[in-house]
């Protein structure tokens, strides 16, 4: 989990959560290790995380190998 340097690039850590605090600091230890965070919202949001956790599992499973992440990419 530290740092998560790919061929690609740096790749995004999603959070989601009702504590701001809590955030700010899962933010803070997140970046320190060298990923980068968006933040997605309120704990309701935090089945998306799961969704894209599953993704990552079968996407691993499939290819054997578990050296992948994501990158949310902007214009």
């Amino acid at each position: 989990m530290a740092n998560p340097v790919l061929k690609e690039g740096i790749p995004d850590m999603f959070i989601a959560g009702n504590d701001l605090t809590a955030k700010n600091r899962v933010k803070e230890v997140a970046k320190a290790w060298g990923w980068e965070v968006h933040d997605i919202g309120h704990i309701g949001q935090s089945y998306l995380l799961e969704a894209l956790a599953f993704l990552w599992i079968t996407y691993g499973f499939i290819n054997h190998h578990w050296n992948h992440a994501f990158k949310l990419l902007k214009q």
